[in-house]
């Protein structure tokens, strides 16, 4: 840090020590600034010490001093920040990839050409699972149909809390379909969704109403 003071003219008591009284201000002036700084913004914190300094800086009355400072961290103290920023790059680009994965899988399943031929290409094991093959292929093709329906929902403008809580259950929804070891608890996330998106009234010909009806 490059500093400059005058000591205060006709004191009754000057300071004994002005370089030394000049450099304690300095210090904890700028420990006070520097401390709202992350230890990887070495630039800003800069800028805002030497903004601060750049009028005489008179707390003590004796005394005027004017500086400039130039940050810079320790070499192992450098090191651990570059490491964390580079995790948090990382962490950055996972969850950008995550998120154009997501957009994808979302749009290949409103597609009308192309959704339903994906979703039983990748689910066609389960369909014949059951002892009725029929059956499960209808189950499959209803959920389908409802997961498109929820999707094209969270298009909808709804009331901000509400909105959030049907993306959350439509991403939530994405993630277990795409992982093989999850998809068979599907079932029970699309049931929350469309409590979250209908409330307490099921969409018309939901499984619901279709066994209130006796069809099951």
């Amino acid at each position: 840090m490059e500093y400059s003071f005058t000591v205060v003219a006709n004191l009754a008591v000057p300071p004994l020590h002005p370089q030394a009284v000049a450099r304690s201000l300095l210090r904890r002036q700028a420990q006070r600034v520097s401390r709202e700084f992350l230890p990887g913004d070495v630039e800003a914190a800069q800028d805002a010490i030497n903004a601060f300094l750049s009028d005489k800086l008179e707390a003590d009355p004796r005394i005027a001093v004017t500086a400039r400072a130039r940050l810079s961290l320790e070499p192992d103290i450098a090191e651990e920040v570059e490491r964390q920023k580079l995790a948090e790059r990382q962490r950055s680009t996972e969850e950008h990839l995550e998120s154009v994965r997501l957009n994808i899988l979302r749009e290949r399943l409103v597609d009308e050409a192309l959704g339903l031929p994906w979703w039983i290409d990748r689910y066609s094991d389960l369909m014949f699972m059951a002892s009725d093959p029929k059956v499960k292929a209808e189950a499959v093709i209803t959920a389908f149909r409802s997961v498109q329906t929820a999707l094209r929902h969270e298009q909808r403008e709804l009331i901000t809390d509400e909105k959030d809580v049907v993306l959350a259950r439509v991403d939530e929804l994405l993630r277990v379909l795409e992982d093989p070891t999850t998809a068979v608890r599907a079932a029970g996330v699309l049931e929350q969704l469309v409590h979250a998106i209908h409330g307490n009234t099921r969409p018309a010909g939901s499984p619901a109403q279709e066994r209130e009806a006796g069809n099951w």
